[in-house]
């Protein structure tokens, strides 16, 4: 590097320092007020999601008593026949078989069923949750006059009318993908 390049570089660093420090101001002032929610967190220690957690947490001990017990019989039923296999008449030992199969496929099913319902009680519990705390996180946005509101795991869950260009991004996908 010749030095008059080296000149040109050096100075042409200090501008761009100088812009960068008279930068600073600008950014600091068009920063407005952000903040961050744990939406997660507000929606399981607030008094209604932890009523939905117990009511949730009581419904699946009730099935899974009513599983085990099913298991329990599969497991006394499968040990009968192991240990009695040699005992037993042919069509004595196909009838147990035949139970043992019967059995597991009920259990099968009422597992199924489980996950089914308290999947189903999970989204009836939760959902007027989240539309109800989500109403609420953007009433305090707008009350407390909050430029941006961000879910500390996800993302934004408010920013005013004049930031949000959604229809606009909408409007252009129409336009370019009829």
């Amino acid at each position: 590097m010749t030095f008059v390049s080296r000149k040109i570089t050096a100075v042409g660093l200090g501008l761009l320092m100088i812009m960068g420090v008279a930068a600073v101001p600008a950014v600091a002032k068009a920063e407005g007020k952000i903040v961050v929610v744990d939406m997660m967190q507000a929606m399981t220690e607030c008094k209604e999601g932890k009523r939905a957690q117990a009511e949730l947490k009581r419904q699946a001990e009730k099935r899974q008593n009513e599983m085990k017990e099913l298991g329990d019989e599969i497991n006394k039923l499968r040990s009968y026949l192991l240990d009695a296999q040699d005992m037993m008449k042919s069509d004595v030992k196909i009838q147990k078989e035949y139970e043992l199969k019967k059995k597991m496929k009920q259990f099968n099913d009422l597992r199924d069923d489980v996950r089914q319902e308290l999947s189903a009680a999970e989204r009836r519990l939760v959902e007027p949750l989240q539309r109800k705390m989500l109403e609420l996180v953007q009433a305090i946005g707008v009350k407390e006059n909050y430029d941006l509101m961000m879910d500390k795991r996800s993302g934004v869950v408010y920013v005013p009318a004049s930031r949000d260009i959604t229809q606009e991004v909408i409007s252009a996908y129409d336009a370019k993908y009829k």
